[in-house]
């Protein structure tokens, strides 16, 4: 029996008590809730909750078997503790087993902007966060660097991606986990309409940010509430580049890796 995710007290998770000290409300975690709940409803409002587990009704499933495995795509050039923070968060509130860092081969969204780090060395360095991350929270699988899309090459869609992965493990239950920023745009990904039929979204809302347009009609979404650090890779580049002191914003061995590259 799975009981629900062990808490550590370090500094990262301070002021979060009301998303990780579930244990003070006698929550037993999804595995040992009886309730089956459909994942496709979305007529349901962002406060319904499974009254034995306290997960969310979108995500809440009585087959104990079911790896939930949530997919954070992104460029992470470099990756910062605001991505860590964010994964921990949803995959707690959301009970999933764990989180992939799907690191862009080719973020076409962005590579015909600016000059992107080479897919290797953000790949890299993502192992390197999510490696420091699993010791801080003493849960060794509980965040995983994937390097999926550079192994699919070309540039990267999440559509391509979640086929690709729906198709390796076929009996996960597949969270892809989007910014309340980008979640408008989602009709704008490649292949929208395949994408839209097979992929349950977690639309990560920060209290405090300014209220963002929800995503398009039709597709399956979750809104979670999380806490985050004000960081962005942009400004982090920025100060590397210019030799400034980023503080307590990356783990140290990004920090020595990107200095370095």
């Amino acid at each position: 029996m799975r009981f629900a995710r062990t808490v550590s007290h370090n500094w990262w998770e301070s002021g979060n008590s009301d998303y990780l000290r579930v244990s003070e409300r006698g929550y037993q975690g999804a595995d040992n809730c009886p309730n089956v709940i459909s994942t496709t409803d979305h007529s349901l409002e962002s406060s319904d909750t499974c009254h034995i587990c306290a997960v969310s009704s979108h995500f809440c499933a009585s087959d104990t078997d079911v790896r939930r495995i949530g997919i954070l795509g992104g460029t992470f050039d470099p990756p910062h503790l605001g991505h860590l923070l964010i994964a921990h968060q949803v995959r707690v509130k959301l009970d999933l087993h764990e989180v992939w860092f799907v690191v862009a081969n080719d973020p076409w969204q962005k590579s015909d902007h600016r000059t992107i780090s080479p897919a290797g060395d953000r790949l890299a360095m993502t192992e390197l966060a999510v490696a420091w991350a699993n010791r801080e929270l003493r849960s060794p699988e509980a965040l995983v660097a994937s390097a999926v899309e550079l192994e699919l090459g070309g540039p990267s869609y999440m559509v391509v991606t979640l086929e690709h992965l729906r198709g390796s493990i076929p009996d996960a239950d597949w969270v892809v986990i989007v910014g309340s920023d980008v979640a408008a745009g989602l009709d704008t990904w490649h292949r929208a309409d395949d994408l839209r039929s097979i992929a349950r979204f977690a639309v990560v809302e920060r209290p405090g940010s300014s209220p963002e347009q929800p995503p398009p009609e039709r597709f399956t979404w979750e809104p979670v509430a999380t806490r985050g650090l004000e960081v962005s890779s942009t400004e982090l580049r920025r100060r590397l580049a210019g030799g400034a002191d980023v503080g307590l914003l990356m783990p140290p061995a990004v920090i020595d890796l990107a200095v370095s590259r």
